[in-house]
């Protein structure tokens, strides 16, 4: 694919390998950082809980805010395993978390949401 006139052609390309909408992004999410969901937790058809991978994609480190839409019960960095990080400092500010990753760092958070 060629991507003439676009920021990060990469982006369209992997919404295109995934047959999702190319406009298809997280809203509230800085454009240099990707979101995976790991894992989810509902109660009455609504999410809980998640844990989120962050990926910083394009070599810019800094504090990253990402606003989920809901208000933000708990914030932590975890391991592939799920065991607390105490490296990462994370604060909630409402719907949003705030935390700092470095270029190309990866951060998993396990994240909890106003039921």
């Amino acid at each position: 694919a060629v991507g003439i006139g676009l920021e990060r052609p990469w982006d369209a390309s992997l919404a295109l390998l995934a047959e999702a909408p190319l406009a298809c992004r997280m809203p509230g999410v800085p454009a240099n950082v990707r979101v995976t969901i790991l894992d989810s937790v509902t109660a009455d058809g609504r999410l809980t809980g998640a844990r989120i991978g962050l990926l910083e994609a394009a070599g810019r480190s800094g504090e990253v805010r990402i606003d989920w839409g809901r208000a933000v019960t708990r914030a932590g960095a975890i391991t592939l395993d799920g065991d607390p990080r105490q490296d990462a400092d994370i604060a909630i500010e409402g719907p949003c978390t705030v935390v700092s990753l470095d270029r190309y760092q990866w951060l998993q958070l396990d994240l909890g949401f106003a039921g």
